[in-house]
This record gives structure tokens, C-alpha cells and sequence, in this order.
């Protein structure tokens, strides 16, 4: 497979280097009227294979911070709770942590806060038990015995009811549980559980347990947006590329300079998962070997306030009128949580009716 490559055909070789080595400091190819300038060439992703990669692709300081610290982790058995917004990569994280040390090669278990209810919590993650008085013989490992030496990922923990928490704590807390049967089982798994919500406000109104976040927040890791580490994204387009071409059995291998670019300036309120699923639709309506920018099915939505069109994404000057800048900033509320209305109007600080109000009020005329 050929190595992907960032292309610009307006620049001259010496300027194209200095330019990527300053803006970018990332390990890519440039290839400009033909000729290829390679740099750094030992990060030059060269090979796919069908083997589970679990790398947390970037160069930013805030990447090299996580490194650091699962390298401190993975030494030892302690919790650690991740935190960062849906589609930033927490999961990936923690199977990073759980393949880096001493639980390699161990079990990996991961468990769906979002439905799991009190009765299966005492199914799936404690176990069941035989019945021979109702006939029962089955007899069920729950999915903290299975675990054994290994990991047990809770995704989403904040999504746990106040019960459950409680239960989960003194689970973690005795590193035992005991059987319907009176059998102790001992815990021996790492516990590791991520959150894209902010679990100290959650604390502070009741509605998460204080002493479950000190039990789990042994480590901590706060995962950066995509927003927030834009310079990893020349990274992640190589190394998503790759990805998707073995994948596709494609071969879209070159990427304007152009591109890179709208992709840096573009918001991703998706992060990471949003990009990759960008990359993915590009490559399936891509024909050739150039990842051409009408190709991205990205678009910026618009809003029309007094005869003036706003992109939500707009830096705002002295043209702009206190309304307009009030209709953009909603707008990128809206769009920042893909549309959800309650977690909008939860950011901004208003009810639903007050927005559909200011809405109204600010410009009649519907979203483009």
C-alpha cells in the first residue's frame, strides 16, 4: 500500500517543508509536481494489518501527557476513571492502558452503564447461582470473575443509577462480593470507567456518589477534544486513511494541502469518531487516489437574521448586531450537541420555550 501523502502544488519544495515543519511538526509525506519530500520517516505508516491496533494517534502535548501517565498506570491495579467528550476516544484509552502492563493478555471486559439495571447488574456482573430447589442447574460466572487479573471497563458510569453506584462502591471498595449462595469471590480485575459528562457538578447536586468518584478517581485522565488538539489532525488523517483504504480495498492515497486545512479549521463537535466517519464516506465516493475536498460530507450550517447570512462558526466584528451574534452563538450551541435541544438549552441556561421564543423573536425564517 502506498504511504499517504499531503500534496500542495502551489509551494516550492523548500517552502512546502518549512511551512509543514512549523505548522504542523508532524510525520507526513509531502509530495509536490510529482516529487515526494519525506520527513521524520520513521512514523510513515506503511502497513495495515487485520490485528486490533489500539493507538491514541497524535503528537500534541496533550497526547504525550496521556502517555506519560498510562505509563505510571499500567504498572499497578489502581482505578482510573477517563473523562472527555463522546467520540474523543476514552474507550480506546482504556484498552490502551489494559494492553501497556501487567493486565496484557488478561481479560477485557467492558459494561454499557446505560442499560444496566439493578437485576442485571446482579446477573451479569456478580453472577448467578444455581437453584436446585426451582429446578435451576445453571450456574453463571458474573463479569467481574470473568475478568480474573484483567480489566472491567464501565462506559458511561454516570449513567448508573444512585443504587447501583452504592452497590458498585462496595463492590470496589472490599474487592470482594458475596454469592446469593454466601460464596465470597474475591475482585482481582482493574476497574476502569469513563464519563463524557461533568461528574463533580454531578456530585454537588446529588446525583452521583461522592465516595464511588474517589474510589474510581485513583488516576485520572481528562481526554482532549479534537478541538482542542487540532494539530494532531495531519496525524489522523494518515493513520485513518491507512485504516479505511485496507478496509475498502481502496487507494486513496493523496490529500491536497487545501483539504488538510478545512479539516483543521472545521469544529468537530464529534471529535475523533466524527472525523474518522468523514474520512470513511470520502474515501467510499473518492474515484481516484486525491481526497478531494468536495468529497467531504461536511457542511457548516447557516442562519439568515435581517437579510445577513451567519455561518455559526463566524468571527464576529462591529457589522454584527447584538441579535446576530445572540442567533450564531445558539446556532453553535445546537450544533456543538448535534442538534439536542434539552442539552442546548442546559449550556445555555435557558428553557426550551425561552429559546424557541428568542428564536422566533431574533429571525422567523427557518435554519438553511
Amino acid at each position: 500500500m502506498n504511504n499517504i501523502q499531503i500534496i500542495d502544488y502551489n509551494y516550492s519544495i523548500g517552502e512546502a517543508i518549512k511551512v509543514y515543519l512549523q505548522k504542523f511538526k508532524v510525520t507526513l509525506a509531502v509530495a509536490l509536481q510529482n516529487q515526494i519530500v519525506p520527513f521524520v520517516k520513521e512514523h510513515r505508516y506503511t502497513e495495515v494489518t487485520k490485528e486490533k491496533n489500539f493507538v491514541f494517534y497524535g503528537k500534541s502535548k496533550q497526547v504525550q501527557e496521556i502517555y506519560q501517565k498510562i505509563a505510571v498506570i499500567s504498572s499497578n491495579r489502581s482505578s482510573v476513571l477517563i473523562q472527555g467528550e463522546s467520540g474523543s476516544g476514552k474507550e480506546l484509552i482504556s484498552q490502551i492502558i489494559h494492553n501497556s502492563g501487567i493486565t496484557k493478555n488478561k481479560p477485557f471486559i467492558k459494561i454499557n452503564c446505560s442499560v444496566l439495571s439493578e437485576d442485571l447488574f446482579n446477573k451479569e456482573l456478580l453472577g448467578k447461582s444455581n437453584n436446585m430447589e426451582a429446578g435451576d442447574l445453571s450456574n453463571i460466572k458474573g463479569k467481574f470473575e470473568l475478568a480474573g487479573e484483567g480489566t472491567i471497563f464501565f462506559d458511561e458510569i454516570c449513567e448508573l443509577s444512585f443504587d447501583l453506584q452504592q452497590k458498585l462502591l462496595q463492590v470496589i471498595e472490599y474487592k470482594e462480593f458475596e454469592t446469593d449462595e454466601g460464596m465470597t469471590i474475591p475482585i482481582r480485575a482493574r476497574v476502569i470507567a469513563s464519563t463524557n459528562k461533568n461528574i463533580s457538578s454531578l456530585v454537588e447536586t446529588g446525583k452521583f456518589n461522592r465516595e464511588l468518584l474517589f474510589a474510581l478517581n485513583v488516576y485520572n485522565i481528562k481526554v482532549p477534544s479534537l478541538r482542542d488538539r487540532k494539530d494532531d489532525i495531519p496525524v489522523l488523517i494518515v493513520e485513518f486513511l491507512n485504516r479505511i483504504n485496507y478496509e475498502l480495498h481502496k487507494n486513496v492515497c493523496r490529500v491536497p494541502y487545501n483539504v488538510v486545512e478545512y479539516l483543521q479549521k472545521y469544529e468537530w463537535s464529534g471529535n475523533t469518531r466524527e472525523l474518522y466517519n468523514t474520512l470513511l464516506l470520502a474515501v467510499i465516493k473518492s474515484e481516484g487516489e486525491v481526497l478531494e475536498i468536495e468529497k467531504l460530507p461536511l457542511d457548516k450550517p447557516t442562519v439568515t437574521c435581517k437579510n445577513k447570512t451567519i455561518k455559526s462558526s463566524d468571527q464576529f466584528n462591529e457589522s454584527y448586531t447584538l441579535e446576530e451574534v445572540e442567533y450564531a452563538y445558539i446556532l453553535e450551541t445546537l450544533n456543538k450537541f448535534n442538534g439536542n435541544v434539552t442539552q442546548a438549552c442546559e449550556s445555555l441556561g435557558i428553557t426550551k420555550h425561552k429559546l424557541s421564543s428568542r428564536l422566533r423573536k431574533i429571525s422567523p425564517s427557518s435554519i438553511n
